[in-house]
């Protein structure tokens, strides 16, 4: 069985985690001209020198343009770098769909349940080890 890997903060005890520590990125800003920002990235794994990210989103619309310029250009930089923007319920951890951007490219969204996601994920991985070998 894999590792588990729980969140250590307890709403109950410590508060809103959203309210107490996600980064107030919009406090920077006038760090960067226009509209640009930082954005977050929910998740993010190396394996055998490969790079997974996730962004999870609740509708299967367009990525907002500044993320979908961000992960294009992320990957573009390497065959090894990899985003899966995930359509579904972070609550729940239900997926109704996911879109793959990879090689500089966003592909179109194809639907897929958590196990049929987690079974893409894992297949990325195995590229990668066995790229790394």
């Amino acid at each position: 069985m894999g590792q588990q890997n729980h969140m250590r903060w307890d709403c109950e005890k410590q508060g809103c985690f959203n309210k107490r520590m996600r980064l107030k990125l919009e406090q920077f800003h006038d760090c960067f001209p226009g509209k640009i920002n930082f954005t977050d990235i929910d998740a993010a794994v190396e394996q055998g020198g490969a790079f997974i990210f996730q962004e999870w989103k609740s509708h299967a619309g367009p990525t907002p343009l500044g993320q979908r310029l961000l992960f294009e250009r992320l990957s573009a930089l390497s065959r090894k770098i990899a985003v899966f923007v995930v359509c579904g319920n972070a609550e729940l951890m239900e997926c109704r769909a996911y879109r793959l951007v990879w090689d500089g490219k966003e592909g179109p969204w194809v639907a897929a349940d958590f196990s049929e996601l987690k079974q893409r994920i894992c297949a990325f991985r195995d590229w990668a080890l066995q790229k790394a070998a």
